[in-house]
């Protein structure tokens, strides 16, 4: 139960970052046409670093460390195809947070 308290704090304290928290929300609502990289064959809906930083309106390197932040705490998932690298929602790192808020009375 205990660790289960430390992961939901864990992904707490992550997103309670408002640029990781708009960067998971724009990951979560995938591509649009304002999109410019290439298309993600084996992921469609997952999107670019390019495209991400000129959504939110920050440099890449401020949005790479974000990033990784929600990668190495499978928030999120990275994949590579060619030069490009993309991120998609990674829901099953999130679902002790799902869990805790459904359940929370």
């Amino acid at each position: 139960m205990e660790q289960d308290n430390d992961q939901i704090i864990k992904l707490a304290k992550i997103l309670a970052d408002p640029l990781r928290f708009q960067a998971l929300n724009l990951i979560k609502l995938g591509r649009d046409e304002t999109c410019e990289t290439p298309v993600n064959p084996d992921h469609p809906t997952s999107l670019c670093p390019t495209d991400l930083s000129h959504k939110m309106g920050i440099n890449k390197t401020k949005l790479d460390y974000h990033l990784k932040v929600m990668v190495d705490n499978q928030i999120i998932h990275k994949y590579v195809h060619g030069i490009h690298t993309y991120y998609a929602p990674n829901l099953e790192g999130l679902k002790p947070l799902e869990t805790w808020i459904l359940n929370y009375k």
